[in-house]
């Protein structure tokens, strides 16, 4: 009765043994893996499973264990055979007609793509699925083990996707370095301007000038766009940006001045330029990989599901142009911030959650904050989700308190900077700046204006009722939290003073709560799996070209949008220019 499962035992269920060496010989072995098929014989029949029909149960090296409770005839892994798409092609092809799924285990489900479809039954740890609902052609392609079938598979694999994510890192990173080489250092395009200058300078200013104004000249200010300034009288840099932007572009910048040399440059070289765009592609990219991990494990489903999300979110929205054009903006960080508090929660399954995983959610939630305090927000949507996942933890006051301490620990820079600047340990540095819409909020703006409106530049957003609809149907919690956390968001926009925020692509606040457009996404897309196949199939083409359009519009995207409002015509000019060349009109 020992197979692969994932859940482990406590000392009661080994009464009246009690010696530790046997409860750590019936944890390793996952004694009660199978425990969910003990009463599931009724409910399979319900679900149209007949005494006669063979089955496959995956994971399961047991001689016939799982198929014993099941009450079935059919096929498992015993003898080391390794169950994954071609194998249940063949044992399709000899009669079986169900898969019973022990566990969710996504090194297990991963392989097995394409046959996952129609699950018709869930109960507990065990899932069924109907391996006769995939059309005739699929179960051609899976019997058939052409070389691209084998990479996709492996591509989904543990190993495939961090090969996977160096290749796209790298291809990413040639083509960013080759195009903003072509933009001069003193050029308005350039992506350690305004802004950008604003986050970064606490790295030059703090290693190369003790965050003293008396050695920067004027003109490098100028050639920074501005984002930040010089106190001449009381020889301070002045910048109204938190530090945690810099915080983690440090060690990229660090190996900038290791390549010039310390102190042969003022912190503003090409190669300064270039570290922070691999910073910005390197943290997006992880960002992606650490989101597909943790849906995997929330949700297991297939590597087609897996690819339409990220695609989504890389390049349906615009995450990507802030990972590319404008790596030193703040929201690709918060973004990686925010998939990997995510991924704490989940990293480990059903299982519970380890010590490393908890002080690395509490690490990137204090994180999330000092990077954008706004961004409070996110980190309370995290906690519903902990508590969604976790709830045993809703009451863990040691996780609170540890969660207090980091932050206030990771605070203390920040506000040792505002004493030093403006005298004052709390510090409002934005100034006139502020949430001045708050009683008339410019809702249809944020969502539909082109001059970086959410949906004109994310369209992937067009989706999020959709999913939301499903997160009701199936997870109720997730759902209410997502629906009100973007609503809040969505206001905060809304009633800031400029609901642009500036130059832009699209409503660039939005960016590191693409994550959870990714939880509903892959919800929506899991559902039509299983209950719209054929419509899932016919949307997948329509999605990858809304995808890609978007991502032709991030390259041609100059850094402002030269128009008002609601004037179509800049927005019209760059579409065109994304694949014509220059518009003539």
């Amino acid at each position: 009765m020992r197979t692969q499962g994932t859940n482990a035992l406590d000392a009661s269920k080994l009464l009246p043994l009690y010696h530790e060496a046997e409860l750590k010989h019936w944890t390793m072995t996952q004694y009660w893996a199978m425990a969910d098929l003990l009463d599931i014989v009724p409910l399979a029949r319900n679900a149209g499973v007949r005494p006669e029909d063979l089955i496959i149960t995956v994971p399961d090296e047991s001689v016939c264990s799982a198929l014993y409770l099941a009450g079935q005839h059919g096929f498992s892994e015993f003898g080391g055979v390794r169950m994954d798409s071609t194998t249940v092609a063949d044992r399709v092809a000899r009669g079986a007609k169900y898969l019973y799924v022990l566990g969710h285990d996504t090194a297990v489900t991963g392989r097995l793509d394409g046959w996952l479809g129609k699950r018709i039954l869930e109960h507990g740890e065990v899932s069924i699925y109907d391996l006769r609902r995939v059309p005739l052609m699929e179960r051609y392609r899976r019997v058939s083990s052409t070389a691209a079938q084998r990479l996709f598979a492996w591509a989904g694999s543990s190993k495939g996707v961090w090969w996977c994510a160096l290749a796209f890192f790298l291809f990413f990173l040639s083509a960013s370095w080759r195009d903003h080489a072509k933009i001069p250092l003193d050029d308005w395009r350039s992506d350690l301007r305004a802004d950008a200058a604003g986050y970064y300078i606490y790295l030059p200013g703090l290693l190369h000038h003790g965050m003293r104004a008396a050695a920067v000249k004027d003109s490098v200010v100028e050639l920074a766009g501005n984002g930040y300034s010089l106190d001449r009288e009381r020889d301070r840099i002045v910048t109204k940006y938190t530090y945690g932007t810099a915080l983690l572009m440090a060690p990229f910048f660090l190996a900038a001045e290791l390549v010039e040399g310390f102190g042969n440059s003022d912190g503003w070289s090409r190669t300064h330029h270039q570290a922070m765009e691999v910073a910005g592609l390197f943290y997006w990219t992880i960002a992606l990989v650490l989101l597909a991990l943790a849906l995997r494990r929330w949700q297991p489903t297939g590597n087609g599901v897996a690819l339409l999300v990220l695609g989504c979110v890389a390049f349906g929205t615009n995450t990507f142009y802030y990972a590319y054009r404008y790596p030193a903006f703040s929201h690709v960080y918060s973004f990686f911030l925010v998939a990997l508090s995510f991924y704490a929660i989940h990293a480990d399954g059903r299982a519970p959650m380890r010590r490393a995983m908890r002080w690395l959610f509490i690490v990137a939630n204090a994180l999330i904050v000092v990077v954008r305090p706004i961004d409070g927000l996110a980190v309370l949507a995290l906690y519903a989700l902990l508590w969604v996942a976790r709830p045993g933890l809703l009451l863990s006051w040691r996780l609170y308190g540890a969660q207090a301490v980091l932050g206030v620990l990771f605070a203390g820079p920040q506000l040792l900077y505002w004493k030093f600047v403006h005298g004052s340990w709390l510090f409002y540095s934005y100034g006139e700046e502020g949430f001045t819409h708050w009683a008339e909020p410019k809702w249809m703006e944020v969502l539909f204006s082109p001059h970086n409106g959410t949906l004109p530049y994310a369209p992937a957003f067009l989706l999020l009722p959709f999913g939301i609809a499903v997160l009701f149907v199936r997870a109720r919690a997730t759902a209410w939290t997502l629906s009100l956390l973007l609503l809040f968001v969505v206001y905060s926009c809304a009633a800031w003073h400029a609901f642009h925020f500036g130059c832009a692509f699209g409503m660039r606040p939005l960016v590191q709560y693409t994550p959870f457009l990714a939880i509903a996404l892959w919800s929506l897309f899991t559902w039509m799996g299983e209950r719209w196949r054929s419509v899932g199939y016919g949307a997948a083409p329509l999605l990858v070209l809304v995808c890609f359009v978007n991502y032709r519009m991030m390259l041609e995207f100059e850094a402002c949008y030269m128009g008002d409002d609601h004037d179509w015509l800049p927005f019209g000019r760059t579409l065109f220019q994304a694949f014509f060349g220059r518009a003539p009109f």
